[in-house]
């Protein structure tokens, strides 16, 4: 499968000592987002900051489906568009001395986890066990 960096920065992804360093494609990968006003938090020096609830909306800067291509996008995105089988997400950090992220050992997919949970609540019904509940 080919990779297509739709993020704004380099995703170097590392397993053993093997290592790819996929450059950014100039194309980033974005959710539509809507801001609802919810109040005024006053902090010190009696600032008044305001509080807004952020609602993402749907994934934008990413071509249609292809046979043989995947995306690496942001959590974000790859949220954005669930049923999307060739968005992925770098997973498992390596972090440097500072705590810094320097490459992924993994990629994630919304599909995948999606699919595990399934799997995950389904066999708690059959082992009859208190039923998963989305908080």
């Amino acid at each position: 499968m080919r990779l297509i960096n739709l993020t704004p920065h380099p995703v170097v992804l590392r397993v053993g000592t093997e290592a790819v360093t996929l450059p950014p494609s100039g194309v980033v990968a974005r959710t539509t987002t809507v801001e609802e006003p919810v109040g005024t938090v006053t902090i010190q020096d009696g600032l008044g900051i305001p509080v807004i609830r952020v609602v993402y909306g749907r994934l934008e800067g990413v071509p249609p489906p292809q046979e043989g291509i995947g995306y690496i996008v942001s959590s974000l995105a790859a949220q954005a568009a669930p049923e999307r089988r060739d968005l992925f997400i770098p997973a498992r950090p390596i972090r440097d001395e500072q705590g810094r992220i320097v490459a992924a050992q993994a990629l994630a997919s919304e599909d995948a986890t999606l699919d595990q949970f399934r799997a995950f609540c389904s066999a708690r019904r059959q082992r009859k066990e208190e039923p998963c509940r989305i908080i």
